[in-house]
């Protein structure tokens, strides 16, 4: 209902300012149920799909930033499916978490958009025998749902690393395999320097990232990365289609 009634419209500000707002009219028993699922549904949005933030976090500080949360936050997509989203951009603006926390929130969240996303992981199912091929031959391609991020922690499945005394910058490819697994893996400085040369959407010619390793990184052995970050699913290399008549 795009434009409600008056009294619809207030009624519905004082119920939901009574759920956000400890008071009298939220002592009322069903009003109280209901703040109490609310916060609880929150609670479980959170602790599900940001595991290792949650954990860092500890049950009480959690509590209190859900109680935040629900008080201040004006969403700006009320859809239940959207409170994952909601939290971390009300977390962005709130001044009391930790760069670090922070910015494993946001990691989880790439985690969980990934798993979401619409996209889909196409994958060869046999890569091409690139010593046996011309270069023309191959096209190469980043895997459609890969995400890159730099972290100041290490992560290792469920546990993370901070380095307090050391600050760092950790790289990880976040992406959907073929079995609609979400995977994340360490990137080092040559997967991001050859990852700069292949696209999620338009193919890479063999020949053309072989001629950059050539001018750039000579010793690499390039058809042993490519083969290593196919079968991992972070790319995909397949025979180049041939266009018919």
């Amino acid at each position: 209902m795009h434009n409600p009634p008056d009294r619809l419209r207030q009624d519905i500000q004082q119920f939901t300012h009574a759920i956000r707002h400890q008071g009298a009219a939220t002592n009322k028993l069903n009003i109280a149920r209901y703040r109490g699922f609310i916060i609880d549904n929150i609670s479980n949005v959170i602790s599900h799909t940001f595991p290792l933030f949650s954990f860092s976090l500890g049950d009480k500080n959690k509590e209190s930033l859900v109680l935040a949360f629900l008080n201040s936050h004006p969403s700006m997509e009320p859809e239940f499916h959207n409170i994952a989203t909601e939290f971390v951009r009300f977390m962005q603006n709130h001044n009391e978490t930790s760069h670090i926390l922070l910015s494993l929130l946001e990691f989880e969240w790439v985690i969980f958009s990934t798993e979401i996303t619409p996209l889909i992981a196409n994958h060869s199912d046999a890569m091409p025998e690139l010593d046996n091929l011309k270069d023309r031959d191959v096209d190469i391609i980043l895997n459609p749902t890969l995400q890159c991020v730099d972290v100041p922690f290490s992560i290792n499945q469920m546990t993370v690393g901070f380095c307090p005394l050391i600050p760092g910058r950790f790289s990880y490819g976040i992406f959907r395999n073929k079995k609609h697994q979400v995977l994340w893996q360490t990137l080092t400085l040559i997967d991001r320097f050859l990852m700069g040369y292949l696209d999620h959407d338009i193919p890479t010619s063999y020949a053309t990232l072989k001629k950059q390793i050539e001018k750039h990184l000579q010793n690499l052995d390039l058809n042993t990365w490519l083969m290593h970050s196919h079968n991992s699913n972070l790319i995909n290399i397949s025979h180049k289609e041939k266009c018919h008549d």
